[in-house]
């Protein structure tokens, strides 16, 4: 940018990021430039996360550039749907989504799925509890239990195009009910990635790679719980949050834009932030990993720190949350910030700041 150096910010982590972006907007906006000259910019839709809930928390307006809100991605609600099946074998919609995934089912076959399905779990309460509501949570732990029992049991009903289909969801609900009702969301995630939705997504959508990177940082988000009740409880709020706030702040007249670099091509704001400038999420490892993907990403840093007409900050956390484990992930710094020398930044070290993290 013409007006200043751009400054490279060392924090934590991304809530540490979040907070000190918050921060710096409310500066701004008291200055009085229009949040409409804001930008945030990401490599990908996950990576806002934090900083969705921090600008809701403060009550600072924002619209998504993309229209569609993280949780509410058809991949996203493709594993989730796995999970609200789990927790609640009655959940009609999470029953539809796994089943219309599936080759030669339609809404016909759905809606006699669906009823042979309820009968077969209908048949698991005793006679004395079906009609007694003080049971349900009773009846809810057996019929999870029993699950792949019951969609075995009506396998007679799908048509032969999706019966092998069929018998591999059977499959990964057993290995999954196999490993117990204590099983926390994360590794279920994994299990229906590799069982299923993995190739399903490849095979499904030209930007597959975008996709299963934001699986990926789904199931670090799903580390930290230790209930999938709870995971689901908390996406429920998170999509409320996306849905209400996000759309209160499209007609407003003022509001932070929150977007990919991806969608920010052509535009130009007077103060940007291109956060989470790690190596292996931007440049992201996935797209490293086919021909012609690091000079894509490279491209795209160019596109992100050239959005700035006045002010750019650049986020490098130094850990995040791991994919691999309840724990915390150590984060290199990005090549490409690597690749410049430092004194073209003016660098703010946030480590040492009295600020909320993942270690408060």
């Amino acid at each position: 940018p013409a007006g200043e150096k751009p400054t490279l910010i060392i924090c934590r982590d991304p809530i540490q990021q979040a907070w000190f972006i918050a921060n710096k907007i409310r500066e701004f906006r008291e200055t009085g430039l229009r949040l409409a000259d804001i930008a945030v910019l990401y490599r990908s839709h996950f990576h806002a996360m934090e900083v969705q809930l921090e600008l809701t928390r403060t009550g600072i307006p924002f619209v998504i550039t993309s229209g569609i809100r993280f949780f509410e991605q058809s991949h996203v609600k493709d594993v989730t749907a796995y999970l609200k099946l789990l927790v609640n074998p009655r959940d009609e919609l999470a029953f539809r989504r796994l089943t219309l995934m599936l080759p030669g089912i339609g809404p016909k076959t759905f809606d006699k799925l669906w009823r042979a399905y309820l009968s077969k779990l209908e048949a698991l309460k005793s006679p004395e509890r079906q009609n007694d509501s003080s049971n349900d949570t009773n009846s809810q732990s057996q019929a999870w239990e029993s699950l792949p029992e019951v969609l075995a049991a009506i396998s007679n009903h799908v048509p032969s195009p999706s019966k092998t289909e069929w018998a591999k969801l059977v499959g990964l609900f057993k290995t999954i009910q196999a490993l117990g009702p204590q099983l926390t969301p994360a590794p279920i995630i994994r299990k229906i990635m590799e069982a299923y939705l993995d190739n399903y997504i490849r095979l499904t959508y030209s930007n597959y790679l975008q996709r299963l990177e934001d699986i990926d940082e789904l199931i670090a988000y799903a580390e930290q719980f230790k209930s999938t009740n709870d995971f689901l409880a908390q996406l429920a709020l998170l999509t409320n949050l996306e849905s209400e706030e996000t759309l209160i702040a499209t007609y407003a007249t003022d509001a932070v834009r929150l977007s990919t670099v991806h969608q920010a091509k052509g535009l130009e704001f007077e103060v940007v932030f291109l956060i989470m400038l790690c190596d292996g999420l931007f440049p992201n490892a996935r797209a490293m990993g086919v021909p012609g993907g690091l000079y894509e990403e490279r491209r795209l840093f160019y596109v992100g720190i050239t959005r700035a007409k006045t002010h750019l900050f650049i986020f490098y956390p130094e850990c995040r949350r791991s994919p691999g484990s309840q724990g915390l992930e150590t984060l290199e710094i990005s090549r490409f910030l690597a690749e410049i020398p430092w004194e073209l930044f003016e660098v703010l070290d946030l480590r040492s700041y009295n600020s909320p993290s993942f270690y408060s």
